[in-house]
């Protein structure tokens, strides 16, 4: 006997929910204000903002949806806004003008690094200048902590230690004030003569040819020259405040308090990173591989 036909009813299927198609700009923070563009010719994905025109490039395959476009984005903002430089702010990079620098350093380098080897010529010319001006700075310095240590010699009867100068005018006081001053000269010196050093380090691996030195590397040396660069000008800003220490505490205090809000204004950062994004060429130089070996493994059956 032939059995009966089962009359039980076949499980639902499931509904799959819709993938969003537009997201909110991590930038201008306007809702379903960001697109994404999908092109499988090229395996492309970009994520582009309607208000801020900020935008994203990835490589994608053939399976990638605009929320994983999307969300590679994000993960790369976070991953910038909580980098760590070597000297900088290392936790909130983005909130200084050394962090902000650090960064366009950084993309620049990458990018030098990706021109043909013929074209690094305009990647020395921006270091070479760099030296130039570090090495100009170490000589300035170099000066002032001469005539410093000329004016510490002459200084035992001179206008400084009479009644017209407020405050204490014992030698030992005095000596303390020069020594101070002198201090900073030659830490400024220092750092610009390291800043140079590592640009000088940064010119020979940049324009080295044929060359599979890291990105990193090169990255490295130039942010550490442009750390000692910004050290080199901190330390001739205290010189100013130290300078008037000379002359009285209430001179010191003025000029402090106007360093102080000076640094606040223009060593504070409030814009975000700017993403930069390889070459167009790059991207399609890699989306012309991908389609290749895809028509290598669809031809040879792998």
């Amino acid at each position: 006997m032939g059995k009966r036909k089962s009359k039980a009813k076949p499980p639902p299927k499931k509904r799959m929910d819709k993938l969003d198609t537009v997201f909110s700009c991590p930038f201008c923070n306007h809702g379903t204000s960001v697109e994404c563009r999908i092109d499988m010719k090229n395996l492309i994905g970009e994520a582009v903002c309607r208000i801020c025109q900020e935008s994203f490039s990835t490589t994608i395959t053939a399976l990638s949806e605009p929320i994983d476009i999307y969300s590679e984005w994000i993960d790369e903002c976070e991953r910038v806004n909580n980098l760590e430089e070597d000297g900088g702010c290392l936790r909130l990079p983005h909130t200084t003008v050394i962090g902000y620098e650090n960064h366009h350093m950084s993309a620049w380098v990458e990018r030098m690094m990706q021109v043909n080897a013929k074209d690094t010529s305009l990647a020395v010319q921006v270091l070479t200048g760099n030296t130039t001006a570090a090495n100009s700075l170490s000589s300035v310095c170099i000066v002032l902590s001469s005539l410093t240590g000329a004016w510490i010699g002459s200084s035992s009867n001179s206008i400084f230690m009479s009644d017209l100068i407020y405050g204490d005018t014992r030698k030992s006081t005095i000596f303390i004030k020069f020594i101070s001053l002198l201090s900073c000269f030659l830490l400024a010196f220092a750092s610009f003569v390291q800043s140079a050093r590592y640009f000088v380090h940064a010119t020979f691996l940049i324009s080295i040819p044929d060359t599979n030195i890291p990105v990193k590397s090169v990255q490295s040396a130039v942010i550490r020259g442009s750390n000692f660069w910004s050290l080199g000008h901190r330390a001739l800003y205290f010189a100013t405040s130290l300078l008037l220490w000379i002359f009285g505490p209430i001179p010191m205090f003025i000029s402090s308090v106007i360093m102080v809000v000076f640094l606040h204004f223009f060593d504070t950062n409030s814009k975000p990173f700017h993403q930069y994004q390889p070459p167009p060429h790059l991207f399609k130089r890699v989306g012309e591989k991908r389609a290749s070996v895809a028509t290598a493994i669809e031809h040879y059956g792998v």
